[in-house]
């Protein structure tokens, strides 16, 4: 966990909170996200299902405007915007949810 709290620090941030369930591979295979946000009107779940071939869920972390990074999940477009259905962060990384 060391690791991966290092790796989102040197991103920005003053804080992790890190749950015990976050996959080994995170640090080597996850990645920044500096893609345009889109907001879907209903919410990611019906965008996702409307148009399931051209997203991709994401899950990682995102960094507040507390300078908190936390977890979460959200949708990239093959158009290369991240898709959300709440507030807009600072900053995103994470991997493709497999």
């Amino acid at each position: 966990m060391n690791e991966l709290l290092e790796k989102l620090l040197s991103l920005g941030g003053k804080e992790v909170l890190i749950p015990e369930d976050v996959p080994n591979d995170m640090v080597q295979l996850g990645r920044l996200y500096e893609y345009p946000v889109l907001k879907p009107v209903g919410g990611t779940s019906r965008y996702f299902i409307s148009k399931e071939e051209d997203v991709r869920v994401v899950w990682g972390f995102v960094l507040d405007e507390d300078d908190v990074w936390k977890m979460h999940s959200w949708l990239v477009a093959k158009n290369r915007e991240l898709i959300l259905d709440n507030e807009e962060y600072r900053k995103y990384y994470g991997l493709v949810k497999a």
